[in-house]
């Protein structure tokens, strides 16, 4: 029989829009050298989309980096917490995802 550890400990991908490679790459230091982190990986550009001001209706684009995270959920506070205190934006966009099958 065939024991599959996911059950017992869940993995999430983590995606955090940054600012750029500078800021993706402090974060993701810090996020591995606290042990947050077992892998960060930082892809550029990636084109953000979204209504700013919202009530204006108007599209706009920004050119972001996107730093993905490979942690355990049992780290997600933590995790949050430190990528808010070290993020340049009001609302930094993080968002988990399970990872289901590894």
């Amino acid at each position: 029989a065939r024991i599959y550890w996911y059950y017992m400990i869940t993995m999430i991908l983590v995606y955090i829009s940054c600012e750029n490679k500078a800021q993706a790459e402090k974060i993701g230091a810090i996020l591995i050298k606290e042990r947050l982190a077992a892998c960060v990986q930082i892809t550029q550009p990636v084109t953000s989309m979204f209504l700013w001001p919202p009530k204006e209706h108007t599209v706009t684009n920004v050119e972001e980096t996107l730093l993905v995270v490979k942690t355990l959920e049992t780290k997600w506070e933590q995790l949050d917490e430190l990528v808010r205190k070290n993020h340049t934006y009001d609302t930094p966009e993080i968002v988990a995802i399970p990872a289901t099958h590894v």
